[in-house]
C-alpha cells in the first residue's frame, strides 16, 4: 500500500510538472502576443478596417507557419540528439525507449506533411488559400496526441526511475550540451507536444477572426476549431 502510495504521489507531481510547464509556456506566449500587437499599432493604425484584417491573417498565417517550422525543427532534436542514439548504444533497453518517447515518432511524421501542407497552401493568392480545410483533413492524426498526452505520466516516471543509472544520467548531460538543445533538458523537449496542440486552437480562432466571412476559408477553418 505504501508502494502504491508512493507512486501515485510521483505520478501527480509528474503530472503537474506537465501542467506548470505548460501554464508557464501560455503565459509567455501572452506577454509575447502582447508586445507583438504593441509593435503592430503604428503599422495597422492608417488602415482601413478590410486592410486590417486582411493584414492581421497574414500575421497570423505567417506565426503558424513559422512556429510549426520551429516546432518540427525541435522534433528533427528529440528524435536526432535522444532517440536514435538510444536505441543504437545499450544505456537502456528498446523498451524503455518506447515508453519514454511514446509515439513521438509518428506525431512527427504527420507534422512534417502538415507543414510541408501548409506551406504550399501559403504560395498560392490569398483570395484561394485554404488553411482550414488542411486542418480538417488532419484531424484524424491529432487523436495521435491524446495517446502521447495519457502516456506522459509513465513516460516522466521510467525516466525517474532510469536516472539510477549513472550511463543514463551521462547520456542526457551530454545531451543537454549540445548546442542544438539550446540547453533544454529531455523533460523541456518531451514537453513540447503538449504545448503544440494547445497552440492550434489559438492560432485558427485569430485566423477565424480575420477572415472575411466571404473567404471561402472561413467556413472551413470554423468546422476545424
Amino acid at each position: 500500500n505504501q508502494s502504491n502510495s508512493n507512486s501515485n504521489g510521483s505520478s501527480t507531481i509528474a503530472t503537474s510538472s506537465i501542467i506548470g510547464s505548460a501554464r508557464s509556456h501560455s503565459a509567455s506566449l501572452s506577454t509575447t502576443s502582447y508586445t507583438t500587437e504593441s509593435n503592430q499599432v503604428s503599422v495597422t493604425a492608417n488602415m482601413t478596417e478590410e486592410e486590417y484584417h486582411e493584414y492581421q491573417r497574414n500575421e497570423t498565417i505567417k506565426e503558424l507557419l513559422e512556429t510549426e517550422a520551429d516546432y518540427i525543427a525541435d522534433l528533427t532534436i528529440i528524435q536526432e540528439i535522444f532517440i536514435d542514439p538510444l536505441k543504437k548504444e545499450t544505456i537502456i533497453t528498446k523498451q524503455d525507449v518506447n515508453v519514454i518517447f511514446s509515439n513521438l515518432q509518428m506525431i512527427r511524421n504527420v507534422n512534417s506533411d502538415l507543414k510541408l501542407a501548409l506551406e504550399e497552401i501559403y504560395k498560392q493568392p490569398p483570395e484561394l488559400q485554404n488553411f482550414g480545410a488542411t486542418f480538417l483533413k488532419m484531424a484524424g492524426y491529432f487523436k495521435l496526441y491524446t495517446q502521447y498526452a495519457a502516456d506522459q505520466d509513465r513516460s516522466l516516471q521510467q525516466i525517474k526511475a532510469l536516472r539510477a543509472m549513472p550511463e543514463f544520467v551521462k547520456f542526457l548531460e551530454e545531451c543537454q550540451l549540445n548546442p542544438r538543445c539550446r540547453k533544454l533538458t529531455l523533460l523541456g523537449y518531451l514537453i513540447k507536444p503538449v504545448q503544440r496542440v494547445c497552440k492550434y486552437p489559438l492560432l485558427l480562432k485569430q485566423l477565424e477572426k480575420h477572415t472575411p466571412t466571404t473567404h471561402p476559408d472561413r467556413e472551413m477553418i470554423t468546422q476545424a476549431i
